[in-house]
């Protein structure tokens, strides 16, 4: 009986130390700037655009790439119908909440989309622990006092 009560200990034990870990649920990151709706004024051809976001939750023993996605909203087009353009640009920032980027003014009042993304290589093995949501913002302004053409896609 002792034996029986010893091995029933011993294979519960064994079970509960090869039970899979709970998976840790991660906060995505937030956009904080540039905000939604937000119009950059600005007079020069470049315009310095200052990405801030929240940091993934909670903080990951791996380190962490945020991968920055910036897209333009062609005439007319929805905004979730944009996120699925091709990006302008694509930044990988290693364990920061905030770059800046360097857009050459492409049009007057131009609109743009912005998402970053958390991922964490595990194992050699690339894994996402969130996206934002994607935030809409406009770049306006005369550059070297000549009005740009609207939606003038030449670089």
């Amino acid at each position: 009986m002792l034996l029986k009560k010893i091995l029933l200990a011993f294979t519960c034990l064994v079970a509960f130390s090869f039970a899979k870990a709970q998976e840790v649920k991660y906060t995505a990151p937030k956009n904080i700037s540039p905000e939604e709706g937000k119009n950059l004024n600005n007079k020069e051809k470049e315009v310095m655009v200052n990405f801030r976001w929240t940091p993934v939750l909670p903080r990951p023993k791996e380190d962490v790439v945020y991968k920055i996605r910036l897209m333009e909203i062609k005439p007319g087009q929805p905004k979730a119908q944009a996120v699925t353009n091709k990006p302008l640009a694509a930044l990988e920032i290693d364990n920061a909440t905030q770059t800046s980027f360097k857009l050459a003014k492409r049009c007057n009042d131009c609109e743009y989309l912005w998402d970053v993304e958390a991922v964490v290589t595990e194992k050699g093995t690339p894994k996402s622990l969130g996206k934002s949501q994607a935030t809409q913002f406009t770049i306006d302004g005369i550059a070297n006092g000549e009005r740009l053409g609207k939606r003038n896609t030449s670089l």
